[in-house]
């Protein structure tokens, strides 16, 4: 999962949990165990659901069988561009899966991340504001938000330029991918669900 997804794990009960939204928000922006001891429990959390959601999303057979779809042309970057492509079929099939509009969402959880930014890292800061811009989980159902998604992609790698290309194909074969994403959201809304009651708040 990338941004949208992991910003559709944050929200809880009709509203997001801040420590859920904030900690899947700046995951991949932290190193190693330090940031143990400066962030503060509730924050943490999040952090910990992002990382046992990756592995989940790593290890399940859809996500396995794009990732071995794409591999020939895409080699190492395969498993990456699968997290765009389940944000892109989370976006463009949003209603589905969320009573709240994806517009009204995006807006919800960029509040919420500016209204805890003294958590956030400053390479996190700084994507955060990028993302408010652009509005980048909005976009993300649209052919040009994921072609988008996919050129950012290629600019942080050092040999992936042809990243892009992969829009293409997953339009070309869309029915097959758009089944993947189904199985795969159903069980990670179960995941979600399990996660949550073993890791509730500690009182």
């Amino acid at each position: 999962m990338n941004y949208l997804g992991h910003s559709y794990l944050a929200y809880v009960q009709e509203s997001f949990d801040e420590g859920l939204a904030v900690g899947h928000f700046i995951a991949d922006f932290l190193r190693g165990s330090s940031w143990l001891q400066s962030l503060p429990p509730f924050v943490q959390r999040g952090v910990l659901m992002h990382r046992a959601t990756d592995a989940f999303t790593d290890a399940h057979p859809a996500s396995r069988r794009m990732a071995a779809r794409l591999q020939p042309d895409f080699g190492k970057y395969a498993p990456v561009i699968v997290d765009v492509v389940y944000d892109h079929f989370l976006g463009k099939n949003w209603d589905s899966h969320s009573q709240q509009g994806l517009y009204e969402h995006a807006q919800a959880y960029y509040e919420t991340l500016t209204n805890n930014e003294l958590y956030l890292p400053e390479k996190a800061i700084q994507v955060l504001k990028n993302m408010k811009r652009d509005n980048w989980l909005f976009y993300y159902g649209s052919r040009r938000g994921f072609w988008l998604s996919l050129n950012g992609l290629a600019r942080r790698s050092s040999s992936g330029s042809h990243i892009p290309q992969a829009a293409q194909l997953v339009h070309d074969a869309h029915d097959l991918y758009k089944s993947d994403f189904e199985e795969f959201i159903q069980d990670l809304k179960t995941f979600k669900a399990n996660w949550l009651v073993d890791n509730s708040p500690k009182l």
